[in-house]
């Protein structure tokens, strides 16, 4: 059985892919990165078996590191490899990496609309308050 993983396609420094990718290439390859060019490119990985819970037994990736200088000419070609299953190793693809960083052209924007007249609040008037004339009042007793 072989343990096979998913990683999103994230440049974020604390993601999985690139740490995968930093310790394969050396170095952080950046956002904008064409992980397609890494198709045939050798590399040295490090398995270990591990078993699961229900206790099948599989093996896992844990590392993967550039091929040491001196055993470069050592490394088969990606067309002698066979697939499970009797296909070959798909040949390599050309890709056009595309750097989003460029920028891009910009739609013009419609012009607004002319602003839509509100109606006008009424104005409260002031008004003048005469206290009517005082009366005195006697008591009747």
């Amino acid at each position: 059985m072989v343990q096979t993983g998913e990683m999103k396609i994230s440049a974020h420094e604390k993601s999985k892919l690139v740490g995968v990718l930093t310790s394969w290439l050396g170095s952080n390859p950046g956002a904008g990165f064409d992980t397609e060019s890494l198709r045939g490119k050798g590399c040295m990985i490090n398995i270990i078996q591990k078993t699961s819970q229900k206790g099948t037994v599989y093996s896992d990736i844990t590392s993967i590191t550039p091929v040491m200088a001196g055993i470069e000419a050592q490394v088969p070609q990606a067309a002698s490899f066979t697939i499970p299953g009797g296909a070959s190793a798909p040949a390599p693809q050309v890709t056009t990496q595309v750097n989003v960083e460029l920028p891009q052209a910009v739609q013009p924007v419609a012009p607004a609309p002319a602003p839509v007249a509100q109606p006008v609040a009424p104005v409260a008037q002031q008004a003048t308050f005469t206290a009517p004339a005082t009366a005195t009042v006697q008591p009747p007793f």
